[in-house]
């Protein structure tokens, strides 16, 4: 279990540092972060054919990459336009098996987009 800890660590990490360089330079690391982003989808289309069947590493995965894409979002809307949707789509239609700390990142990043004007009140 040490393990698995500290490689989620590492991956958290790892995911700030590039938030990081993607604030400071956006095109330098535009394809780390589409990577970044077709995991986040994939983690996505599983969480949502299966709400309740997400192992404990592939939930925290998942509440990595929605924190990490909330926070640089407004630096790639091309990329990110579906991401305020899918996370309402979430709440919306799995709101009461969704985990209770991957619900609130997932309102948290909701209200990081608001503040950050890449949605409006309406969203």
């Amino acid at each position: 279990m040490k393990r698995k800890v500290g490689a989620l660590e590492k991956v958290e990490a790892d995911l700030t540092n590039l938030q990081l360089k993607i604030k400071r330079d956006p095109k330098s690391y535009k394809e780390d972060f589409t990577n970044q982003y077709q995991q986040y989808q994939s983690f996505f289309t599983l969480l949502l054919q299966a709400p309740t069947s997400t192992d404990e590493q592939g939930t925290t995965s998942l509440r990595d990459l929605i924190d990490f894409v909330a926070h640089v979002a407004d630096c790639y809307p091309d990329i990110t336009k579906s991401f305020p949707s899918d996370l309402t789509t979430l709440l919306n239609q799995h709101h009461a098996v969704l985990e209770p700390e991957l619900r609130e990142k997932i309102v948290g990043s909701l209200v990081l987009l608001r503040k950050k004007e890449v949605i409006d009140s309406s969203t």
